[in-house]
């Protein structure tokens, strides 16, 4: 639903990467492609800070080889960037560079006539 608000266009949900060598690989193959949205979805644990995730969060650009080239490229990070899962939490530094949401399903919302 809060993809709705960067694009009109419909999310592309990623796993989250095992490892930073991995996030690093995945994070610059998408920036790439200039996203609105990148979207981690169906976390299985918390939100692990991941060197290269952090860098992204918190800088203007990152830098990285093309994967089977000797091309290296810099990316703008101006991207929104999500993460969802049942009972996951950033952890250490990611705590810091996120804004964390709960959906409190037993609240009832009425509608006004």
């Amino acid at each position: 639903m809060l993809t709705a608000f960067a694009t009109p266009q419909k999310g592309k949900p990623l796993a989250f990467p095992a490892d930073d060598e991995e996030c690093r690989k995945l994070l610059l193959a998408e920036l790439l492609t200039a996203p609105a949205v990148i979207e981690f979805d169906n976390l299985t644990g918390d939100l692990i800070p991941h060197k290269s995730l952090c860098t992204a969060l918190t800088s203007k650009f990152i830098f990285g080889r093309i994967l089977g080239q000797s091309k290296t490229v810099e990316v703008g990070t101006r991207t929104l960037f999500l993460s969802s899962g049942n009972n996951v939490d950033p952890i250490r530094d990611m705590t810091r560079r996120t804004v964390t949401m709960y959906l409190r399903p037993y609240l009832r919302v009425t509608s006004s006539p």
